[in-house]
């Protein structure tokens, strides 16, 4: 099957795909992006890694606990897909009463002290957040965030604004 998803792959050449609430992939992707994943970090083909990511993040909400123990067991610690895995597990985690939940089991659940009540959900993040080191901080506030990414867009454009006021100001002294 994952073979298969990856001539598919090969074939149409496709980019990561954005996450959008509540919008899921067919099968078999809905289904097999982890192992897709597994499967591209084999055979080292980095660019149908990143696709199988971007579609395990639109649908990790959909998938069963035995995945979850998938990645854990396959996904190698600092990897794209284990810090999504390990994000989304204590997030998740967070959000029921202690010692309960689907995730209590998971090596994951354990960073659930990481998560305070400002930690956002981890699919809204860009992909290479999962790619780089800020994607081990469960409650990161990184440029990778779209929300930190626009308050700092703002802040240079009320600078830039401010600036170029000043400026104004100025010249026509």
């Amino acid at each position: 099957m994952v073979f298969d998803m990856f001539v598919d792959w090969l074939d149409q050449q496709e980019d990561p795909r954005p996450y959008i609430p509540l919008q899921y992939s067919p099968e078999p992707w809905r289904s097999h992006a982890a192992t897709a994943w597994v499967f591209g970090q084999r055979i080292h083909a980095a660019q149908f890694e990143r696709y199988a990511l971007s579609q395990f993040i639109t649908n990790c909400a959909t998938v069963n606990l035995t995945v979850w123990k998938y990645i854990e067991m396959r996904a190698e610690d600092k990897s794209s897909l284990r810090r999504f895995s390990n994000h989304w597990i204590a997030w998740n985690h967070h959000l029921v009463p202690a010692g309960q939940g689907e995730y209590k089991d998971l090596s994951a659940a354990k960073l659930v002290g990481s998560v305070s009540d400002d930690t956002i959900d981890p699919r809204i993040f860009d992909l290479d957040h999962w790619y780089s080191v800020c994607g081990d901080d469960i409650d990161s506030t990184c440029i990778h965030d779209p929300v930190v990414r626009e308050n700092l867009l703002q802040k240079v454009l009320l600078l830039h604004t401010n600036s170029s006021l000043m400026n104004g100001v100025v010249i026509g002294r």
